[in-house]
């Protein structure tokens, strides 16, 4: 057993969705969470060993129930659904947003919308324990059918609720009960049934029943620290993302040659200047890689740690307030700003011509270009700088190479380095934002994702496929599972000709499988090629593929061809690293004997003739076109 006396720490942290006396996995093992210790440890109580056990927070999972889990894709709310829910969001925001959250309190906002204060009660925990406006939505009752409560005994039995239950005199819920039936009997009405005013009772947010029956102070353990922030005045509460080209050449994994500059997406927490996530690609930026950034930012950072084969203290995940993004047209898509309205993220656009609203992430990246201006293979910012720097030539890290040694730059140097806006390090700064110190409190919570899963589903691209006998094609890949035969050649509502469209999401990093929504179950199942033998790719290796075809005159729309072009292209580079061995040899050869190429023309033009020296890029990225078009198309 751990005394609790063992470890001291400023502040209690409760993290939105999960705090003392949540039931939570971790290491294969429900737990209870007694306490948190600090932004990276929790104590928690090991159900079923009986022992109490100091937990990283990174590997702590939210018990989520298949209710819970039974979810709809971002894509099947229709504009009145999701506006519906946005609305019942706004109400709950407006009554979450109140340290304390009173009966009258509630009676009075719910007052204010024509609703019930049991109906905003419900309301709020379905948001507490989804962390999704979605989840608000209204998607149809499983006792459609079935009579409810009239409308005087919901008017009663909320005011039995309010009136009896949620006092400091805390009677039980069967005594609630007795006097609900008693005051029924003399109305002459027909009493619910008593599990149906439990059911009631428990569906009211547990922080309200605490306060209400015990008093703010048994609360107040349970709740986050409130006060009035300004922006960018706590942790997670502005993030900068932006992108840039990196200046340097990096080369295959398989054959080192050189095959262009990647593209940085990073994201900053504006607060502590902590580097919160990060994505890198040959992509141009657009809405998939900020995406894919923001569900790095967000989720906890260990499988990336991982990964990536580096133990860093990197402590940042949880959903931010507010994201700022670059002005452009393409950050504006319907996607990108429905998920981040589903998870509660609000999304701000930078102001043209207004560099101060970027200022931050951009001095970031300023930092970092001058140590990658160090690496082999860099193409520096201007041609004065290059001057006879032969950047191809000196290429030499492939895409992972440079991820690591990025990685290692950010998480093991700029994160330990006193930064001169904040005049510590970004790592402390966020440490003092979260915990506190004597002089000021911290904000005392960690804003953990309820369903990790889901956030990095609804920031994937989607693509509408109807379902044939042999499947599904995107792309002209052709996927299957026995799992969408229930749904082959189905039709629309009411229409014997118009073919049903389901909703497919796709990874871009590995086409191999798709995710397919199952409207019935609710459920996402991976669905992979549906011949098993072909080679998982990257949407990026795809365009190229297609682009190769295209300059042949050749169609790309059918698979055999696509993988066919596939293992041309590599044979194409096979034979030119191969020619490429052979010159070196021979310019070896011929330096050892002290004779001059120059003068040895003759030899280098008869091995040139049957192949080109010089070895194409297999990935033409200059003329493929954005992600979204592809998407669209």
């Amino acid at each position: 057993m751990i005394n609790s006396d063992e470890r001291k720490f400023q502040t209690g942290i409760v993290v939105r969705g999960i705090g003392p006396g949540s039931v939570v996995d971790a290491r294969g093992h429900r737990h209870i969470i007694r306490r948190f210790i600090d932004v990276e440890t929790v104590l928690g109580y090991d159900l079923d060993n009986r022992q109490e056990i100091f937990l990283p927070i990174v590997e702590i999972v939210p018990l989520i129930s298949d209710a819970q889990r039974a979810t709809q894709d971002l894509a099947v709310f229709t504009d009145k659904a999701w506006k519906q829910a946005v609305d019942r969001s706004k109400i709950v925001y407006e009554f979450l947003a109140i340290p304390e959250r009173t009966a009258k309190i509630a009676k009075s906002i719910a007052d204010k919308y024509g609703i019930s204060s049991a109906t905003l009660y419900r309301w709020a925990q379905k948001f507490q324990k989804s962390g999704t406006v979605s989840g608000l939505a209204r998607l149809g009752r499983k006792d459609a059918g079935v009579r409810r409560l009239d409308g005087k005994l919901e008017k009663l039995v909320d005011d039995i609720i309010v009136k009896h239950y949620l006092k400091r005199e805390t009677m039980s819920i069967k005594k609630c009960y007795t006097r609900l039936r008693g005051i029924c009997k003399r109305l002459k009405l027909e009493p619910p049934h008593f599990n149906t005013f439990k059911n009631r009772v428990k569906s009211i947010a547990a922080d309200v029943v605490a306060e209400r029956r015990l008093g703010p102070r048994a609360v107040s353990r349970l709740q986050p620290l409130e006060g009035s922030f300004d922006e960018a005045h706590m942790p997670l509460d502005v993030i900068q993302i932006d992108h840039t080209l990196v200046d340097i050449i990096l080369v295959d994994d398989i054959h080192r040659v050189p095959i262009g500059r990647p593209w940085i997406t990073v994201a900053i927490d504006v607060y502590s200047r902590m580097v919160i996530g990060w994505y890198i690609s040959f992509n141009s930026p657009g809405t998939l890689g900020t995406g894919i950034c923001i569900s790095n930012a967000v989720l906890p950072k260990a499988p990336l740690l991982n990964q990536l084969g580096v133990s860093y203290n990197w402590p940042c995940f949880g959903k931010p307030r507010i994201i700022h993004l670059d002005n452009a047209k393409e950050f504006r898509g319907n996607t990108l700003a429905m998920a981040c309205q589903d998870h509660g993220i609000t999304l701000q656009f930078r102001k043209l011509k207004k560099p101060r609203y970027g200022a931050h992430i951009e001095r970031l990246l300023g930092t970092l270009k001058d140590d990658i201006h160090t690496l082999p293979g860099t193409t520096f910012s201007n041609t004065n700088q290059r001057d006879d720097y032969d950047s191809e030539k000196n290429a030499a890290m492939t895409l992972s190479e440079f991820e690591l040694w990025l990685a290692n730059l950010i998480l093991g140097i700029y994160h330990h380095q006193v930064h001169s806006g904040i005049y510590m390090p970004p790592l402390e700064k966020y440490r003092l934002g979260i915990m506190g110190n004597d002089e000021r409190p911290g904000i005392g919570y960690l804003p953990i994702v309820a369903n990790p899963e889901k956030l990095q589903i609804d920031f994937l691209p989607l693509v509408e496929r109807t379902i044939q006998p042999y499947g599904v094609k995107v792309d002209g890949v052709s996927y299957y599972s026995d799992v969408l035969q229930p749904w082959i050649g189905t039709t629309m509502d009411q229409s014997v000709r118009i073919k049903r469209k389901f909703i497919f999401r796709r990874d871009p990093r590995d086409i191999s499988s798709l995710l397919f929504f199952d409207p019935q179950l609710k459920h996402y199942f991976r669905i992979p090629y549906r011949n098993p033998t072909r080679p998982a790719i990257t949407l990026w290796e795809l365009r190229a593929i297609k682009k190769f075809l295209l300059d042949q005159g050749k169609a790309a729309e059918d698979e055999d061809v696509i993988f066919g072009a596939l293992d041309e292209m590599q044979r194409i580079v096979d034979n030119a690293v191969n020619t490429t061995k052979r010159v070196q040899q021979e310019q070896k050869r011929l330096a050892r004997r002290g004779v001059g190429i120059s003068h040895r023309e003759d030899i280098t033009a008869e091995i040139s003739s049957s192949t080109p020296i010089s070895t194409p890029s297999i990935l033409d990225i200059a003329n493929l076109r954005p992600f979204d078009e592809v998407e669209d198309s």
